[in-house]
């Protein structure tokens, strides 16, 4: 299992990946994830990788893949919205099911659930708590030098009507 543990520090080391051997069927260990993942974690953690390359199996229902799917789409220093998100996977009165299924996203950081934002670009729905979204999304706007307010805005239009955010 895999877990990404806040340690309530706004450092560059503000993350600490634990690994943990998960039982397999009939109890037997499965293997911890290589140093090569650790390292992945660590290197974006650091500022030094804009993505975490790992392979992995989803499971969900068909709507919470389908918005992981989407949120996983979501540029490196780019943000969108809970609105934007359920548009784009083609249900736009969905807003409260995608905040809930990014609220089980299993896998945080590899699943950017970090990137999305409330409609007016506000910092809201973070299970590990805002300062950590905050974090995140600071270290991707100044690796990614891009701006916050404008990244919200530039994906807005992509799956929008004339609908106000």
């Amino acid at each position: 299992m895999l877990r990404v543990l806040y340690t309530g520090s706004v450092s560059p080391v503000v993350l600490s990946v634990i690994i943990r051997p998960q039982k397999a069927p009939g109890g037997a260990i499965r293997k911890p994830l290589p140093e090569r993942i650790k390292l992945e974690f660590l290197l974006y953690l650091e500022g030094h990788s804009r993505c975490i390359d790992v392979s992995f199996e989803l499971r969900g229902t068909d709507f919470y893949k389908r918005v992981w799917q989407k949120t996983r789409e979501i540029p490196y220093g780019q943000r969108r919205t809970y609105r934007w998100l359920a548009e784009a996977i083609g249900n736009p009165k969905a807003v409260r099911a995608v905040g809930q299924a990014l609220r089980r996203n299993p896998l945080p950081l590899i699943i950017p659930c970090h990137r999305v934002v409330g409609s007016d670009g506000s910092l809201v729905g973070f299970s590990a708590g805002i300062d950590l979204k905050r974090f995140l999304l600071d270290l991707e706007s100044r690796v990614a030098g891009s701006s916050f307010r404008s990244s919200v805005l530039q994906g807005q239009g992509r799956h929008r009507d004339s609908q106000s955010p």
